[in-house]
């Protein structure tokens, strides 16, 4: 996993900050500007990429599969990019493009965008549709991911804060479909080192905890 990062994005909602600037490479989306007269009719026949550079720059709309998000959208006025006067830069909102991942392990890439203290966002851009499917959820819950058993997993991690740390690995398939998870860590509540490590609900020792955390981390 490229890094735990230890704190969670909170998403603020901006008004729209004009059209997003996003460096570009063969691994990365880039960000142009896409028209916006007939979103609906264009974007059944945009590539995945077209598809996530048309939401960076506020043509269209993502879907939010996430539990709990009751039927949510998101736009691109969630986020700073490059670009943004530094003056002006929230880090709360500011996000750069991460190179594209196959999260889903369905063999095909999903697109990141990256905020250097909360973590990742993650979209499945795909017939027509991008649809964010993992993100940040609360202060406790920093977003990323990690190559564990062959497969990717999103993991959401606390790494910060006193008493505790702790990790959840998620597992999709093509669908956005959730066909694994299992979350790990360990308590110390009342600080004296005297930490509690646990697999799922079960206990256990020190040195599996340790072997598990290194091979997630890896």
């Amino acid at each position: 996993m490229k890094r735990v990062i230890c704190v969670l994005m909170c998403m603020g909602l901006l008004t729209a900050c004009g059209k997003a600037e996003v460096a570009s490479d063969e691994s990365s989306a880039d960000v142009v500007e896409v028209e916006s007269t007939s979103s609906d009719e264009t974007s059944s026949e945009m590539s995945p990429e077209e598809l996530f550079k048309a939401f960076c720059a506020g043509t269209i709309k993502a879907e939010v599969k996430i539990a709990d998000s009751d039927g949510e959208s998101m736009d691109a006025s969630y986020f700073q990019f490059e670009g943004t006067a530094e003056d002006e830069i929230d880090p709360n909102l500011y996000v750069t493009v991460a190179d594209p991942v196959d999260l889903d392990n369905d063999g095909e890439v999903e697109f990141i965008l990256e905020n250097e203290i909360y973590g990742y966002t993650c979209f499945d851009c795909k017939d027509g549709k991008v649809v964010c499917f993992a993100r940040g959820e609360g202060t406790t819950a920093v977003c990323d991911y990690t190559k564990y058993k062959d497969a990717y997993w999103i993991v959401h991690s606390d790494t910060s804060h006193e008493g505790r740390c702790t990790y959840e690995l998620t597992k999709y398939d093509g669908n956005l479909d959730i066909v694994d998870s299992f979350n790990f860590g360990w308590e110390d509540w009342e600080d004296d080192g005297n930490k509690k490590y646990y697999k799922n609900d079960q206990d256990i020792t020190k040195e599996e905890y340790e072997a598990l955390e290194a091979e997630v981390l890896e």
